[in-house]
């Protein structure tokens, strides 16, 4: 069962919860620590909505990281170094590893994935580093002028030459 299916069950997990925090809300009967129970509810019924939200949100990947997923997919043994204008762009472990060697920031994009990159004139510089660490490289450049999705494919792996 892959995540977007959980959506209606949450929903009407949701639903249930919220039909009973309203019997109890209408009723005179107040038991000993109901204002807690009240809030308890509440923040489940908030935890359901943000859960339902987060699923909904990672169903809906940009153009773009698609075609990065679909392109490290065919080589997951390389640090994918991923053109994006004026920089290549890594993502999640590779980010985590570019970061790492190349002592640039590590940081998070607005939908909480890692990410490292440097500016595309740099290449020259980062490349040999992260080849003499011994880490093989797939390098992926836009291979038509910028538009609303631009067409990009691997240009080139590195890896480390035996002497």
């Amino acid at each position: 069962m892959n995540e977007k299916q959980f959506i209606p069950i949450l929903k009407e997990t949701r639903r249930a919860i919220y039909a009973e925090f309203e019997k109890w809300s209408n009723t005179t009967y107040r038991p000993k620590k109901m204002d807690d129970v009240n809030s308890k509810i509440y923040d489940a019924i908030h935890a359901i909505d943000e859960l339902v939200r987060e699923i909904q949100e990672s169903e809906e990947e940009s153009p773009m990281m698609k075609q990065y997923r679909e392109l490290k997919a065919k080589h997951p043994d390389a640090i994918l170094l991923f053109r994006c204008g004026d920089f290549y762009e890594s993502w999640e472990d590779d980010a985590k590893v570019c970061a790492h060697v190349l002592g640039i920031t590590l940081t998070e994009n607005r939908s909480g994935k890692r990410m490292a990159g440097f500016p595309h004139h740099a290449l020259d510089i980062y490349l040999p580093k992260l080849v003499r660490a011994g880490y093989r490289i797939a390098i992926c450049d836009q291979l038509e002028a910028p538009k609303k999705v631009v067409k990009r494919g691997i240009t080139e792996i590195a890896k480390t030459i035996a002497l």
